[in-house]
């Protein structure tokens, strides 16, 4: 069964002039593949993330996670779908600063309904798993990058989704750190998560067991390692 799946995707966005970011689009990622999407910038990256996972509409064609058409869902929907299916990683960490770590990770646990003490305690199981646990009670200002960036997996990984998609994840951080969170990606997918990561990090992209280069919003290469 196929985790993604588009089929004659566009995304052409309009602001007083025109600009083509996805043409014509057509992907399957099987569930359990580790994939890399590679390309310079402006050439549909992080476009094909926000198309895959409901931030953005696309012009034309049809997007399908797990089989259900995100195209055809209400926001209300879309955002129930993506809060139980799909886990998002930021390059820019994207944790609330006022919370500590254990409340950012225990967030999406509250939104789908868990009382606040069961999702303080699921956070602090799932951070001492990745070897946070010493830093579960202070805010993201105290936490070294990699830090911050373990700590948006593991809030990404709270409610147990099918896909995790990683915009850049580690192109703010030092070599150890940027080992550090791909090795954590790499053992989520090891679990059966479906993981695609844009990135411009050849490193990064060794990770992943399929590379897809895109240049100006077209697939230009599609290859298994």
């Amino acid at each position: 069964m196929a985790d993604v799946l588009l089929e004659g995707v566009w995304k052409v966005y309009r602001d007083g002039y025109e600009v083509v970011a996805l043409r014509d689009i057509n992907l399957f990622v099987e569930g359990g593949e580790f994939v890399a999407v590679m390309g310079p910038s402006g050439s549909g990256k992080t476009t094909l993330l926000n198309v895959i996972s409901g931030l953005d509409r696309p012009t034309r064609g049809r997007v399908l996670v797990r089989g259900m058409d995100l195209t055809a869902m209400g926001e209300d929907e879309l955002a129930r779908f993506r809060l139980s299916s799909i886990g998002i990683v930021f390059q820019f960490y994207n944790l609330l600063p006022e919370m500590t770590c254990a409340e950012n990770v225990a967030l999406p646990l509250i939104a789908r309904g868990l009382n606040v003490r069961a999702a303080i305690e699921e956070a602090l199981r799932m951070l001492e798993k990745v070897g946070l646990a010493d830093r579960a009670h202070i805010t993201p200002d105290r936490l070294s990058g990699g830090e911050q960036q373990r700590c948006a997996v593991v809030r990404a990984l709270a409610t147990s989704p099918s896909l995790i998609l990683a915009d850049e994840p580690t192109g703010n951080l030092d070599s150890r750190s940027k080992r550090e969170v791909m090795e954590l990606l790499r053992n989520v997918n090891e679990d059966g998560v479906t993981v695609i990561v844009v990135t411009h990090d050849p490193e990064v992209a060794s990770y992943s067991r399929r590379v897809i280069r895109l240049r100006d919003g077209s697939i230009v290469e599609d290859r298994a390692k």
